[in-house]
């Protein structure tokens, strides 16, 4: 699971998913930024 597949979770199962993403989002190397773009990703 990453950034890039995160709205094709959210259209496929709805926005009360949970997603899994901690391992690719500090695999970024910026958290914070990593965290930020998955926000906007699904927001």
């Amino acid at each position: 699971m990453d950034v890039k597949r995160a709205p094709e979770w959210i259209e496929r199962y709805g926005i009360d998913t949970i997603l899994l993403i901690g391992g690719s989002l500090y695999a970024q190397g910026d958290l914070r930024g990593a965290s930020q773009a998955l926000r906007e990703a699904i927001g």
